[in-house]
């Protein structure tokens, strides 16, 4: 057997709870913020053991564990983060081990596109139980342990008045700072890949006044959503801005493409997504894609805005 081995995750981010609601899907999503330590054990003896857990000479857990199929899962509810977290030393049975902690922020502030703050936003891992509120002043900040899929920064009136903002792809090597703007639209699905002469990035728009139209007109389900003519928007070249470390990149080529969503009764649904090509030259840097459109409501024309970020590695 190989030699046992042990990773640990940790959410140091303060307790935390908020709610949003989802009116195009008529779901309320409850979302709750408690600090952990997560042990994951592989390649040791099964049985029981004593597992110790000590950080910053405080005694974090001292229990036992059952070890099947040579591998053991432990989960570690903290009533505040912890300060100064640097190492954890952990004992598993009679074997001691000294694991070093790296946590890496993001922070910054939420703002409207005018510049005035969203109170309290919202910041989500998706598909983790990890998540921070900021403060009345759209002052916010998060800790990560390892790398992340995606985040989402939300307005507590997120599907009424506002979309959110999503952060891909986040592998930081420092704390980084985003100061993060919401309006109606959302820049959907980054993605970026390595060409032969240029680096790719493929998103999706979303509109919140065109989906409320829709509504509106009396559409209710998501099916019905997909398929109504003008909910999803068609941008330009000239709706688009890239840019890297908040400095304007050149977009070289522009590209609609249909988005498969799914497929009913014989008919496939899809949306318009986009692919663009940037010079290369940008790894290491924050890329920041936004996105502007102009839309009826209500006799008016409004323009919403967006933007999406992807941490190019």
């Amino acid at each position: 057997m190989s030699k046992p081995t042990i990773e640990v995750h940790v959410n140091n981010n303060p307790p935390c709870e908020a709610a949003l609601e989802s009116v195009m899907k008529n779901e309320i999503w409850n979302i709750k913020n408690q600090p952990y330590l997560s042990l994951s054990g592989k390649n040791f003896e099964n049985g029981i053991r004593e597992i110790k857990v000590t950080g910053g000479n405080e005694i974090l857990y001292e229990g036992s564990t059952v070890i099947k199929d040579h591998a053991f899962d432990v989960k570690i509810e903290l009533e505040t983060p912890m300060a100064d977290l640097k190492t954890l030393e952990i004992t598993v049975g009679e074997q001691c081990y000294e694991m070093p902690i790296k946590l890496s922020r993001i922070y910054g502030k939420v703002k409207y596109f005018d510049g005035s703050p969203i109170k309290n936003p919202i910041i989500n891992i998706t598909g983790k139980e990890i998540a921070a509120v900021g403060d009345d002043q759209g002052n916010f900040e998060i800790y990560l342990c390892g790398k992340e899929t995606q985040i989402g920064v939300f307005q507590e009136d997120y599907s009424k008045e506002t979309l959110e903002a999503w952060i891909y792809n986040i592998d930081l090597a420092e704390d980084t700072e985003l100061n993060i703007s919401i309006d109606k639209m959302e820049v959907y699905g980054i993605h970026m890949w390595t060409g032969e002469v240029s680096d790719y990035l493929h998103f999706i728009p979303m509109s919140l006044s065109r989906i409320q139209n829709a509504m509106k007109q009396g559409v209710k389900s998501e099916l019905e959503i997909l398929g109504t003519e003008g909910v999803w928007p068609t941008l330009n070249k000239s709706d688009v801005t890239v840019l890297a470390n908040e400095e304007e990149v050149k977009i070289l080529s522009f590209q609609e493409i249909p988005d498969f969503l799914t497929e009913h009764d014989n008919k496939v649904y899809s949306r318009p997504g986009y692919v663009i090509s940037i010079p290369k030259g940008h790894r290491n840097k924050v890329i920041k894609i936004e996105i502007n459109d102009e839309v009826e409501v209500e006799n008016e024309t409004i323009t919403e805005k967006g933007e999406g970020y992807y941490i190019w590695r």
